[in-house]
């Protein structure tokens, strides 16, 4: 057996989508998914497999700069519409782009996966992402190039990538209600925040063509962390005891999370989830978790979330 050692093909690359660049914290993945369905008999078992849909996913973790420009591609939700396409009527490449000069271009692409945040000196901002790429507009799945294209192309260079766009910050949170032994004007973490992102989406599908669009069907927000120096009556009282069955959890309160140059806020946020707990390890208060809610302002959806580098104007 014998081997070239140079057609093993190693190295990184960077992703170019809504016109930015971004370079990955680890490896980028870009996964051919094949969705099949079997031919059953019954006399001989399964007997084929035949291809229902396509679609290609990529994903990986962005390596941490934040600038308002990468956000807007990153967290595009915020106040989309029920129902609405995520892909558009005008098709979105995304790029993979090779240092060994290999250029592959999902012609139809868009976010499908946004990533978690992190605010703690300790970690990166965002975490994984992943796109979706989907057939071209007004072209056969089965054309060569319906959903990407190879070419080899000289690798464009890291001239705009910057460390100082990388940030990693000590953050402020408040949470206030307005009473005035209230404690949640300043919120100090045994290790930070993490935001999370449920993004629901429901396939468009064409017989004989596959998915051809997204649509969002549901966008929920949380955020959670581990206070440190909340008493047990603070806590229990957060977590609404005294209200009525059937009234919401809700509050007219943003959570805020804010740091030199980040700025992040939570609409209408109210505690769903937390813990107490004893031990000689351990502190007294356990994970909290606070969720968005939704409001409507003139048949128009507010916005469940805020991230940027200063306060909304």
């Amino acid at each position: 057996m014998q081997i070239d050692r140079t057609t093993i093909i190693t190295g990184p690359a960077l992703v170019t989508f809504g016109g930015q660049t971004f370079w990955s914290k680890g490896d980028i993945t870009l996964k051919p998914v094949v969705d099949k369905f079997d031919i059953p008999t019954s006399a001989f078992g399964v007997v084929d497999g035949r291809i229902r849909d396509k679609r290609f996913e990529v994903t990986f973790e962005p390596e941490g700069r934040f600038t308002t420009a990468l956000l807007a591609v990153l967290f595009p939700y915020a106040a989309t519409n029920i129902g609405a396409s995520i892909y558009g009527g005008t098709d979105r490449a995304l790029v993979v782009h090779g240092r060994n000069g290999t250029k592959i271009t999902l012609h139809n692409a868009a976010l499908t996966t946004m990533p978690a945040l992190r605010f703690s000196v300790g970690s990166t901002i965002t975490g994984s992402v992943t796109f979706t790429g989907l057939c071209k507009k007004f072209t056969s799945p089965n054309d060569a190039a319906a959903y990407f294209t190879v070419a080899t192309q000289t690798y464009p260079g890291d001239t705009g990538f910057a460390t100082s766009e990388i940030l990693t910050r000590a953050y402020n949170a408040e949470w206030v209600s307005g009473e005035a032994d209230w404690p949640w004007e300043s919120i100090y973490t045994k290790e930070g925040w993490e935001i999370g992102f449920d993004l629901s989406l429901e396939p468009v599908t064409v017989d004989g063509i596959g998915t051809v669009d997204m649509r969002l069907s549901e966008l929920k927000v949380t955020a959670s962390c581990q206070p440190v120096g909340i008493t047990e009556l603070a806590l229990l009282t957060a977590m609404q005891h005294t209200q009525e069955m059937g009234s919401s959890y809700a509050t007219t309160n943003p959570l805020l999370i804010i740091g030199t140059g980040v700025y992040f806020s939570l609409s209408n946020a109210g505690l769903i989830d937390s813990e107490l707990g004893w031990g000689a390890q351990r502190n007294r208060t356990g994970t909290l978790t606070w969720q968005a809610t939704r409001t409507v302002t003139s048949g128009v959806p507010d916005p469940l979330f805020y991230i940027g580098d200063d306060a909304p104007a």
